[in-house]
């Protein structure tokens, strides 16, 4: 409560004025009218006048064309749409490299409001859906040793009871990782009543009700997590939540998005609107990875190294790449696709397996869903010919800008690749 009230009080001393705010439609519906779409139903919970303030808005920017921006959205939210995610304007010039260079190699003709998420050079052929992506994930579970599994049983439920390594076989050890992991973000097959039984027959009812009272307790948990070395902690962590998606493989293949527009607004490292707003990606490596990742592709093509770094300081000499843009995305209207290349995730990476996408969607309520979805970034999604995906983009940044930076990207690619053709 200390970093949401530090935020507030932070934001509205940037000099906002709410009054701006009031320009923003109010939705007078009442909240059972299902023509409402999901923002709107959010809306009527948290107020804009109550959101704004976390947004984190520069003193001097223009209030009401951001608002106009999200407007816009919101009212673009008809069957088939699932979500948002905010990037960065140098996002867009990745994404504008990628596709002027499969226009002019491929000979592709690119539709309208397809976008290159991630770079499309590797990515994982057997990973085409939520399945196989989770089994990559928990390759380290599956193949853990009666070693490593001792040490994570002693991590996880021993020190935290105060207890030393306790003697056990192998068999003991499989029964007990196995229940230890139901608690984990992505639990095993086992049911609560099961899970808990082993616990119980290991270290005894007192032992497990106060496992259950420490962890739950999170200044003792944190505690506990101070005092042993950064190496233990990464080494369990990758078993106790494999799925990670700041990890760099996971996060080549994840894409994360709020349902509603203004979802998480309260928390800035979780709130599409609060990145769109301050045109800052949550990770602070992101523009590094970016051009590294449209360098990389343009090698793969024959293009010369360093001429994706090139590109990026003549956009950025153009107006600045620091602002927001934000997508949003649509599957059919059945949404037909959805559920096999996306799962819920309830926070710190938590898979939630109780509702599929889709169904969680059309029955979304904002007075007690906060989870977020995670969209798999497939092969197939980045392959213009057979991609389903629809993502419409909106931002602030002027036409004319934006058709002088794809003037000059055209320009530099072109410009090599006809003198390249002339040399052959």
């Amino acid at each position: 409560m200390k970093l949401l009230h530090l935020l507030l009080v932070i934001s509205c001393s940037l000099g906002l004025s709410l009054e701006k705010a009031k320009i923003f439609p109010s939705f007078t519906l009442e909240a059972s009218d299902r023509t409402l779409s999901i923002t709107e139903h959010f809306l009527h919970e948290f107020p804009i006048e109550k959101i704004m303030p976390y947004l984190e808005i520069e003193k001097g920017c223009d209030v009401a064309l951001i608002l106009e921006v999200f407007n816009e959205a919101i009212a673009q939210e008809k069957p088939g749409f699932f979500g948002y995610h905010a990037t960065t304007l140098k996002h867009w010039v990745f994404n504008e490299i990628i596709k002027h260079v499969w226009t002019i190699r491929e000979q592709i003709s690119i539709r309208d409001r397809f976008y290159f998420l991630r770079s499309p050079l590797g990515q994982h052929e057997q990973i085409q859906d939520v399945a196989a992506f989770l089994s990559s994930c928990t390759k380290k579970r599956d193949c853990a040793i009666f070693e490593e599994k001792k040490r994570y049983i002693s991590f996880e439920l021993l020190k935290l009871i105060d207890k030393n390594d306790l003697i056990y076989n192998e068999e003991v050890a499989n029964q007990v990782f196995e229940a230890l992991l139901f608690f984990s973000p992505l639990p095993s097959k086992l049911t609560r009543e099961e899970a808990q039984r082993r616990l119980i027959d290991f270290i005894g009812n007192k032992g497990f009700q106060t496992w259950l009272e420490k962890r739950a307790q999170q200044e003792v948990f944190s505690q506990y997590l101070e005092g042993l070395p950064i190496e233990d902690i990464l080494e369990n962590s990758s078993i106790y939540c494999p799925i990670a998606d700041t990890e760099p493989t996971q996060q080549k293949l994840l894409v994360s998005l709020n349902i509603p527009l203004f979802g998480n607004f309260a928390i800035p490292n979780e709130s599409t609107a609060h990145v769109f707003v301050t045109g800052q990606s949550i990770d602070s490596a992101a523009g590094e990875i970016l051009e590294t990742a449209a360098e990389e592709f343009l090698v793969s093509y024959g293009f010369p190294k360093g001429l994706g770094n090139e590109i990026f300081k003549k956009a950025e000499a153009i107006i600045s790449l620091q602002q927001g843009i934000l997508l949003q995305f649509f599957d059919d209207p059945a949404y037909s696709h959805l559920d096999q290349v996306s799962y819920i995730c309830n926070g710190f990476n938590s898979f939630y397996a109780d509702k599929r996408p889709s169904e969680f969607i059309t029955t979304f309520d904002p007075t007690k869903d906060i989870a977020q979805l995670r969209l798999l970034i497939t092969k197939d999604i980045l392959d213009p010919k057979s991609s389903w995906l629809t993502i419409k983009q909106y931002d602030l940044v002027p036409s004319e800008k934006k058709a002088e930076i794809k003037k000059v990207i055209a320009q530099k690619l072109e410009n090599f690749y006809l003198e390249k053709l002339t040399h052959e």
